[in-house]
Order: C-alpha cells, then structure tokens, then sequence
C-alpha cells in the first residue's frame, strides 16, 4: 500500500534544501539531513549544500548518505565570492554564516526559485511538505518570530519597528526569484558593514534590518527554538507554546550551548536531538 504513496508523492515537485557549512559543521549537517531523510520518506528532495572549506573526505561521506535514495538529489556548492573581511563574526557565528545570503548568486544557474534554508544545529521531527508549500503572498521570506531578544530593533537604532518584527533567521523560506530582485545580498552586506556595532547577532540582524516588512510569519514549530521549547519566553501565548511542544516539526537548539556537549542543562531536549 505504500509503494504507489510514494511514486505519487515523487511526482511532486521536489523540496529544495538549503545548508551552508565548514568543516567544524559537518557532524551536525549529517544529523540534520538524516533527520529529515527519517521524517520525509516519500518526498522528493533537492538538497543544497554550500561547502565552505568542507575537504574532498566529507563531501564523500555526504554522497554515501544518499546514494541509495533516488528520491534525494545532492548538491555540493562551493562559494566563488570572497566574503567581506570586516564582517562582524564569533566564535559562534563564523562568516561561513553569511554565505546564505548569497543564495540566489550561488544557485544562479540552478533551477531554484523557491528554497528552504536551515541552520544546522537543528533537528526535523515532522513532514516538511506543509512548510514548503506556504503561500509567501508578497514576501521575499517566511520565517518564524525569534522567541528572545524582544527588544532588537530599539537595540539596534529601529524603534519605530515593532518587535513583533524580528525573526529567527535559523529557518528561512526563501523567494529566491524575490530575493535576486530586491537585491537582498547587496542590501544585508551593505548594512552589516556599515552598522556593524548594531548587529549583536550579526547576519540575523542585518537580515531583519533589512526584511523586517517583508516576511511572512510562519508557525513556531516550524523554528521550534531551545526558548521556546522550554516554554521559556513571552513571544507566544501558553496554548501555542504547548502546541509546539507537543508536535514541534524543526527544533532549533540555538544559543551557545548546545545538545552534542557536555554542558547542555537540559535532558530532555539532549534526549531528543540523539533519539532523533
């Protein structure tokens, strides 16, 4: 019965992905990707991955983990462009970060106008379809509202932005046709050079500096955050927060302690991300 599901579903026009990685990355990409491999069986998916310095070693170990799945397409990206050098980065957050800002120039010759970006310190625990289809209206994105920080823009020199307005930039469904057009990669470095005393987060709030008006939210289990899975931030009401606890599709365990070291505090959201 669930043969002619999936040759249904592979008709479908495939989920574009979208990782961008170095070489410290790579362990939690292959997480990443076996989650969503695990949760999207039947799907067509057109993985993209932008390989920053990721050696020939790792970019084999990518190919073997789909090579008996004809329903994955893969795509080792290398970046031509030179990033800026005066970028505001840490240890957390190293420049590779804001090669996903170029995406439309790094798949330009692909045929790509919609993609899916994800931060890899994340997990995929449900069906990603529902997600990819989201009707974006005008916007260049959609992205799910950022479950701390709530006051960036006044932080930032943006007041008259409401806060309901900065996005977490770890899961970004991208217009990428929208994105050429509005030339949103100029736009960001331009404005993260320039202001680079205001971007506490760096690429994550240029990208909002920029974007603020011009994505569509989506629903917090689709960006399910370390803060919000703890329940542990006034963005959203109790109900939602129990909504997303309950049947999360992305958890992003974002913030600088992470599930694969020893100091995680928290059990159950490391229980998790290795049951996943």
């Amino acid at each position: 019965m669930q043969e002619p599901t999936r040759l249904r579903a592979l008709t479908q026009a495939p989920i574009n992905l979208m990782f961008v990685i170095d070489e410290q990355m790579v362990l939690q990409a292959l997480k990443l990707l076996n989650t969503i491999i695990a949760h999207n069986r039947h799907e067509p998916l057109a993985l993209y991955i932008v390989c920053d310095h990721v050696s020939w070693r790792w970019r084999q170990i990518f190919k073997q983990a789909v090579a008996n799945l004809p329903q994955i397409t893969l795509h080792l990206v290398t970046p031509h462009m030179a990033l800026p050098k005066n970028l505001a980065t840490s240890y957390r957050i190293p420049h590779t970060a804001y090669y996903r800002i170029y995406v439309d120039q790094l798949l330009a010759s692909l045929p790509v106008n919609r993609i899916l970006y994800l931060d890899v310190d994340m997990i995929n625990v449900g069906a990603l379809r529902p997600l990819y289809e989201t009707d974006l209206g005008h916007n260049v994105i959609g992205a799910v509202a950022d479950g701390g920080d709530l006051g960036r823009f006044a932080q930032m020199d943006l007041a008259h932005v409401p806060n309901t307005r900065y996005f977490n930039s770890g899961v970004l469904l991208i217009d990428v046709d929208k994105w050429r057009d509005a030339q949103i990669a100029t736009q960001v470095l331009t404005y993260a050079q320039d202001f680079a005393d205001r971007c506490k987060y760096h690429d994550q709030d240029a990208l909002n500096a920029i974007l603020h008006s011009s994505w569509q939210e989506l629903h917090p289990r689709y960006n399910a955050q370390t803060n919000i899975m703890l329940g542990d931030t006034t963005r959203y009401d109790l109900q939602t927060l129990q909504a997303v606890r309950k049947q999360p599709v992305l958890v992003h365990f974002c913030g600088r302690k992470k599930p694969w070291r020893a100091d995680f505090p928290h059990q159950a959201l490391q229980a998790l991300y290795y049951q996943a």
